[in-house]
Formats: structure tokens, sequence, C-alpha cells
């Protein structure tokens, strides 16, 4: 009987500790909750200061949605509406994906001219849990991959990159006549009751480090009322899948190269990647990694 009560009472405190989530399970589960709190209808204002080059002041109506969510890897789609009648127009993506300390962090990343390399993401300690924030073109080219943290106190979660983040100059920047060929960011992320503010950092540079211009972005997401996004979610409804096949793809090209470098053609037959990408989602039978494959310009194809 002794030994039966203590089978019982083992087995009691182990199905407590079991039931009881850890600090570390409880910290994920509020790095998470704010990473989707992220998602919603927006009224967005996008200021440039420090950047004559670049556009003074922007505003847009968007919806963030949740392209996919895997638990330590949350996907989101911006999309634009624009116009009366609304306008569907895609934006670009951020992905948010966990690193548990002791783990690496490798993304696509800028190693020169249109030419992007898997290499670890800059600033990932070895000790510490984290999240990488990762920011894609709206046809999926590799944007940007920071590691920082997320901060839960009385001012709202906040995270922040602990490193400055190389990536090629965005669409707000063609047309440029300074120089500039590609650009350095360091982003803040921070919610608030009626939506978030992404800040962000930047220094674009010429050829080498040369630094050609430093200023900073920031960008306001409020809650929008009184804004149909049904046709966005309409139209996201439709294409979601496909644009999961293009990400796929993107994967799918730099997991074959490695830590090689793969090249990027911004047209084709005079088809800009971009438009070719887009128009994919209207084929009957959209192929993403056919539509991908004449634009890249992997390891095998490179001559000696």
């Amino acid at each position: 009987m002794r030994r039966w009560l203590v089978w019982v009472c083992c087995g009691t405190v182990l199905a407590q500790m079991a039931a009881t989530p850890s600090v570390a399970d409880e910290a994920f589960a509020a790095d998470r909750g704010a990473v989707l709190r992220l998602a919603g209808a927006y009224a967005v204002t996008r200021r440039v200061t420090g950047d004559a080059a670049s556009p003074g002041e922007a505003a847009s109506r968007q919806i963030v949605v949740v392209a996919e969510d895997t638990g330590r890897r949350v996907v989101l789609r911006h999309l634009l509406v624009m116009g009366e009648p609304a306008v569907v127009v895609l934006g670009g993506r951020q992905e948010w994906s966990f690193v548990a300390a002791g783990e690496s962090a490798s993304r696509p990343t800028r190693v020169g001219a249109d030419t992007y390399a898997i290499r670890p993401v800059p600033g990932t300690p070895a000790a510490a849990d984290g999240w990488v924030r990762s920011v894609y073109g709206v046809d999926g080219t590799p944007g940007r991959h920071a590691w920082g943290r997320w901060t839960h106190d009385g001012a709202g979660p906040r995270w922040e990159a602990v490193a400055p983040a190389a990536a090629a100059l965005g669409r707000h920047d063609r047309g440029r006549t300074d120089g500039a060929a590609w650009r350095e960011a360091l982003d803040r992320v921070a919610l608030g009751r009626r939506g978030w503010v992404r800040r962000t950092e930047e220094t674009k540079r010429g050829d080498g480090t040369r630094p050609v211009v430093a200023g900073a972005v920031l960008e306001r997401f409020v809650r929008a009322e009184g804004v149909d996004f049904g046709p966005a979610l309409r139209h996201w409804d439709e294409v979601g899948a496909y644009w999961a096949g293009v990400r796929s793809a993107w994967a799918s090209a730099f997991a074959a190269a490695g830590d090689r470098p793969v090249g990027l053609r911004s047209s084709v037959g005079g088809v800009p990647r971009w438009r070719a990408l887009a128009d994919g989602a209207a084929s009957p039978t959209p192929d993403a990694a056919d539509v991908l494959a004449p634009y890249l310009v992997l390891p095998d194809d490179r001559p000696d």
C-alpha cells in the first residue's frame, strides 16, 4: 500500500508539472501572440525623413493576413486596397521565425548586385531565444533578415533587431541618381491598442560600403474603420495557394544551391520577374516553379 501511494503521489506531481507551462513556454506564447496581433485591417501612413530621394509621406489602406502559421513560423502578407471601385494590389510579406537558444538561423541574403546566398542572420546569439524577422518583396525576392527579442511590459509588446541587415533598395528607391546601390536597415516594431508602428533606420550605400545617405522610415498601422476589405480577402482566397507555391519555389532554389550564390534576372524576354509571377496566379494550372525558373541563375548555370 505504501509503495502504491508513492506512485500515486509521484504521478500526481508529474501530471501537475506537465500541465503547468514553463516560463519559456509562456514567453513563447506571448511573443507569438504579439506577432499574430500584427494581422488586421489598417489605415497606413509612411513617412521618410533624412532622404530627399524618397517620397516624404504616403498613405494607404492595407490588410495584413496570416498566410501561413506553423507555430514557430508565421508568414504575414500585406494587401493594399486602392481607389473606388476598389483595386487590390499585392504587397510584400514579413515572416517571423522563432529561434531557440542553441539553434542557428540562416536566410537568403544579398551578397552582391542581384545575387543572394544562404548566410547566417547577423547578431543571432547562441544562448538566447529570439525571433528572426524577414522581409520579402512582392514577388518573393529575399529582402532583409534580423534577429531580435520581444519585450513585454506596460508600454506594450516591442521587438527590436540587434544588428542592421543588408538588403537591396526598395521600390520607393527606383530612379535614384545619387549612386545608392544597397542599404542597411535596423528595424523596430511596437504594438499599441489601436495598431502598431514600424520604424526603420536606414543607411543607403554605394558600391562597397560607401555611405550615400542616412534616414528613417516610420510606418503607422492604425486599425481601420468603415473600410470594405472584402475585395482583398476574396482575392487572397483565390491566390493564396499559388503564392504558397511561390514561397516553396524560392525555398527549393536556395536549398538546392546550398551556400553557393544564386543570381536573379530582373527581366526575361521583356517581362519583369514580378509581372511574370503575378500573372502566374491567373494561369489555369499555375506552376510557380516553372514561372520562376527562367529568372534564376543557379550555381550550375554560371560560367566557369
